[in-house]
């Protein structure tokens, strides 16, 4: 029997997806040539119009692993009182997503966005805490969840 190629998924947007400018996807095909790499990147997504497209995903192989790093652009859809409501249905949203990917593998990685322009203390920068403390609070709810970045 040949040998089998791991496979791995990387779901997101346009920093998955590699656009614009060099693309980790690429590089990491590059040094992983044994395993099978999928990129679901796309630009622009968020992370309710990616929970929608994974919906109506036709096809998706089963993964050894699944990389999840969406989350930035919704930082600049919320105002800088981002409100209780918003976190609610950004933290139903995720889960659901998280939900969706586990059905494609046995572990699921998380990467909440870092952080947006050269000032740590930045309007947007609050609201991607907030994004990110509730990315991490799903992670730490699910033994099948790993978050990759604190």
């Amino acid at each position: 029997m040949g040998h089998r190629p791991v496979k791995i998924a990387f779901w997101g947007d346009s920093l998955t997806e590699g656009a614009p400018g060099y693309s980790f996807f690429e590089i990491l095909k590059g040094r992983l040539s044994d395993y099978k790499l999928y990129n679901y990147g796309y630009a622009e997504d968020t992370i309710n119009t990616l929970y929608h497209r994974l919906l109506h995903e036709k096809e998706h192989p089963d993964c050894k692993r699944i990389f999840l790093w969406i989350g930035t652009n919704d930082v600049f859809m919320y105002p800088e009182d981002y409100k209780e409501a918003d976190e609610r249905d950004l933290h139903k949203t995720y889960q659901n997503i998280c939900t969706q990917l586990l059905k494609f593998t046995p572990k699921l990685i998380v990467i909440p966005p870092l952080i947006i322009g050269e000032t740590m203390h930045n309007s947007w920068n609050k609201i991607t805490e907030k994004i990110s403390r509730e990315i991490r609070e799903i992670a730490a709810s699910d033994k099948k969840i790993e978050k990759e970045v604190s």
